[in-house]
């Protein structure tokens, strides 16, 4: 994990004035100057703005939405370096992440404000958008409240709108989505959005903040998830979306089911087992000696199912001998979807005759939905 200390930008609007540096956003109520008034710390120290087409206007030829996923740099945003933040410092995780490693951490919060925050280009006037993003609770067993909050600042007010709110459990990724109508003011608009998180002691981790044209959200989150699985070969279908080959299963029925779904339309749907190894499970190709992998899969239990705690697990066979290796645990419900993940290395593991990672209940008769399984490289330090 890395740091990054905040550098504090004394620039700010008021009255409807524009600081020179764009980046640094701060607004006074109208009534009375230094009221409502607030600091955006910048990381980094840039003033590159964003594409006007990067929402996804179909018209103009552009496909990809404004979207930030933290894979690589952590306070990156393609085609431009406009990530804010308010509080002490983000900190950033290579071996976490919603659907790929890396997201951003946040911690060593005062306020519930404290967080990101991301300027956003110029709105067009009347155009509905949606924002959306994932958040997820660590080192905690309490639940608190989430908030997307958009902020626009002009003619020397300042207004908030939450675009959604809702409380969350911890150890879970959750979606946050909402639209919002844009307003084009003077020069001088700026609008932003950031996370609001009550219970400042709880950290929590950020992923795929996206905004685009609200009637092309669906069509581009389903594209941005294709594409991130069409990059790695080492598993195909994890999203099983194109079937259940080559899904696999050990004790049990595994069917296609649109119950659920955790991306996509369909999710992998297994019943009738007997035993806490009854499981479904994916073959891994193409793994290197000493190189990390990361393992990653949602899981949801069937309506009506108690609580149960999942394994997630890799099978290696090597010269007729078989291994498994524990990857990690987490707790299932029926409510919402659940991330188990874990790392993986090996020095003998290219002389595997096969590979696989399969998904158990500790209740040995629960039935489950599956979804979303990746298997990454993890980017060295």
């Amino acid at each position: 994990m890395s740091k990054a200390k905040p550098s504090r930008l004394s620039s700010f609007i008021c009255r409807g004035l524009l600081a020179a540096v764009p980046l640094a956003l701060a607004g006074c109520d109208g009534e009375s100057a230094g009221n409502k008034e607030i600091f955006i710390e910048a990381v980094p120290n840039s003033t590159d703005q964003f594409a006007t087409a990067f929402y996804g206007d179909k018209t103009g030829g552009a496909s990809q939405p404004i979207l930030l996923d933290f894979e690589e740099d952590p306070y990156l945003v393609t085609p431009s370096r406009s990530l804010l933040y308010r509080g002490e410092y983000l900190g950033f995780v290579r071996d976490q992440g919603h659907f790929k490693p890396g997201a951003l951490m946040v911690s060593n919060r005062t306020a519930s404000w404290h967080g990101p925050l991301v300027v956003l280009p110029a709105l067009e006037n009347g155009r509905v958008y949606n924002a959306s993003v994932w958040i997820k609770l660590i080192e905690t067993d309490q639940p608190a409240r989430a908030k997307l909050m958009w902020t626009q600042v002009a003619g020397g007010s300042l207004n908030e709108l939450a675009l959604a709110e809702m409380d969350i459990e911890p150890r879970v990724w959750v979606k946050l989505e909402g639209e919002f109508i844009g307003n084009a003011q003077p020069q001088s608009t700026i609008n932003a959005l950031s996370l609001d998180v009550d219970k400042v002691e709880v950290k929590y981790l950020v992923d795929d903040l996206m905004v685009a044209y609200a009637e092309l959200s669906a069509e581009l989150q389903a594209k941005a998830v294709a594409a991130k699985a069409l990059a790695m070969d080492l598993i195909t279908n994890g999203d099983v979306e194109q079937g259940l080959e080559p899904w696999t299963h050990q004790g049990g029925v595994i069917t296609r089911s649109s119950t659920h779904a955790n991306t996509g339309s369909y999710s992998l749907f297994i019943s009738g087992r007997m035993q806490e190894w009854n499981a479904p499970m994916m073959p891994v190709r193409g793994l290197e000696n000493n190189k990390l992998y990361r393992f990653s899969v949602f899981a949801r239990l069937n309506d009506g199912e108690p609580s149960t705690n999942l394994k997630l697990t890799v099978r290696i066979n090597i010269a007729g001998q078989t291994t498994f290796v524990p990857l990690g645990t987490g707790s299932g419900n029926s409510k919402a979807w659940s991330e188990i993940s874990g790392t993986f290395s090996a020095n003998n593991i290219e002389d595997a005759d096969q590979v696989a990672v399969y998904l158990e209940a500790e209740n040995p008769t629960a039935s489950y939905f599956v979804d979303t399984m990746t298997v990454e490289v993890v980017p060295e330090n």
